[in-house]
């Protein structure tokens, strides 16, 4: 009976000591992942940052370089304005023009016109 008693003490400590060990590992798994999160985060405010510093350089390059343009790219936008109105304009004439179903000899449907 003390021999029982004995290996059931070992088992139960061989498992407090599993147990410890997984949570030692499982808690430093949990503090390596939070350090990556947390380094990400850093790169990706810092990549966001540079992206914004960026874009504000362009946009200042283009204002200045193109005031004198200006009338016309607008022009030329307009006129793109309107061939793109034209061209929706037309597909929306086509689609909704009638349809008209061809049918086959058995009377299914074919296709459409």
């Amino acid at each position: 009976m003390a021999d029982q008693a004995q290996k059931s003490q070992q088992a139960i400590e061989q498992a407090r000591i599993n147990f410890d060990k997984w949570k030692i590992e499982f808690d430093n798994a949990t503090k390596v992942t939070v350090a990556q999160i947390s380094a990400k985060t850093t790169m990706d405010t810092a990549l966001m940052a540079a992206e914004q510093a960026a874009s504000q350089e362009v946009a200042a390059n283009i204002e200045g370089e193109n005031d004198a343009n200006k009338g016309e790219q607008l022009s030329k936008l307009a006129d793109m304005h309107g061939q793109t109105l034209g061209a929706l304009q037309n597909l929306a004439t086509v689609l909704s023009k009638p349809k008209k179903v061809i049918r086959g000899p058995d009377g299914k449907v074919q296709g459409v016109e």
